[in-house]
């Protein structure tokens, strides 16, 4: 899996957040638990910030294997 977001005011877009809080459940039972996932951002700042943000992922049982900001 992959989850990509631009960078918007050093978080992640509306839609990725969107997403997060539909998946939330999941956090408690973690039915992705060792599925891989790759974070990637782009923007021309902020890209630590969001990053930090899609690592969120990791939570509902995602292994993250890879993060590029760009």
């Amino acid at each position: 899996m992959i989850f990509a977001s631009p960078v918007y005011t050093a978080n992640v877009s509306a839609l990725v957040k969107n997403l997060m809080d539909r998946i939330a459940y999941f956090a408690h039972r973690p039915a992705f638990l060792g599925k891989a996932a790759m974070l990637v951002t782009t923007a021309s700042s902020g890209t630590k910030d969001t990053l930090k943000a899609l690592s969120w992922f990791g939570y509902t049982g995602f292994e993250i294997v890879a993060s590029l900001g760009i």
